[in-house]
């Protein structure tokens, strides 16, 4: 099991509780914020049991989007930072590649999950959608020195073009004001385009992916799935209260589309296939944590009795 951006480590820690009593488990969790893993070691240490945090659950200091990274990295054996992977800091800087946000001490653990392929994958991307306006410049140089072409400085060092975010729009929602919470809301890190793609590459053939996502992205994830290769089957919407008209957000459990087809089929053979699958997804009636009375319904009173919480 791998959870993708496990920030503190709530959805790691409920799936691997209810999951380790029944089936031989081995869990990871991936997250890119050192202070969140610090918080995520604590949690699982009092819940799960601190004998089994890397035993039965292995925490990751690292951007999951190094996953399906093409360039640099993962393909050698080392696990020194000789071979440029890693950061002592977990820190993710403009114009580095996300498998610099990995932490030398987690670089080998990380291998051996993109190694893997996983039963079941989840993940919550942050909800809100954020633009950015980059430029490129020479690593290094002050901007005036970043138009020039010269790709050497006076040591006769190279120097590495980067793409440097001159400013950032959140286009849902508001800028958080805690830095805590600012990438767990915004997408900083990449959104569900990069979970779909980062789930199928690790994803075993029978495999599912659960996803949650806010509602207004919900095109968004119709899209990442299929340019993943992946079949959304079930979506469950969920609302705050009753009240509400409109979804909060909703649950998407995906697997591979092997209703395609394959190379040799013929375009027309393999839309009408790709249209029965999409026609194939069963989209339940939306879940209200709330009722009209304030209170947690039927339907979410199970929900949290099935993971002991009163």
């Amino acid at each position: 099991y791998l959870d993708l951006g496990c920030g503190n480590g709530s959805v790691l820690q409920m799936v691997s509780w209810s999951l380790m009593e029944h089936f031989d488990l081995t869990a990871f969790g991936i997250e890119a914020r050192s202070e969140a893993i610090s918080m995520a070691e604590r949690s699982l240490s009092f819940n799960i049991g601190k004998e089994n945090i890397g035993q039965i659950v292995t925490l990751i200091n690292g951007d999951f989007r190094a996953i399906t990274e093409e360039a640099g990295g993962f393909d050698d054996d080392s696990s020194s930072n000789e071979s440029g992977i890693g950061n002592t800091n977990g820190s993710y800087c403009n114009g580095d590649r996300p498998s610099e946000a990995i932490r030398d001490r987690d670089v080998g653990k990380f291998r051996k999950v993109k190694k893997q392929k996983f039963d079941l994958v989840t993940g919550t991307p942050p909800y809100f959608r954020v633009d950015f306006n980059t430029e490129e410049k020479l690593h290094g140089e002050s901007d005036a020195a970043s138009t020039n072409n010269n790709k050497a400085n006076a040591s006769g060092c190279s120097l590495k073009r980067e793409r440097v975010v001159k400013s950032a729009v959140i286009n849902q929602g508001g800028m958080p004001t805690s830095l805590q919470s600012a990438p767990a809301r915004c997408e900083f890190r990449g959104g569900i385009e990069n979970y779909c793609a980062a789930a199928a590459s690790v994803l075993a053939p029978d495999g599912i992916f659960v996803v949650c996502e806010n509602w207004l992205n919900n095109d968004r994830v119709y899209k990442g799935a299929k340019d993943a290769g992946l079949t959304i089957m079930r979506v469950y919407p969920i609302k705050g209260t009753a009240r509400k008209l409109q979804n909060l957000f909703a649950v998407y459990v995906m697997k591979f589309d092997t209703a395609l087809g394959n190379e040799n089929d013929s375009i027309t053979t393999t839309s009408s296939k790709r249209s029965e699958k999409e026609s194939s997804c069963q989209v339940f009636d939306p879940i209200s944590v709330r009722g009209i009375d304030g209170k947690w319904t039927v339907e979410y009173s199970k929900i949290m009795a099935s993971m002991s919480i009163p």
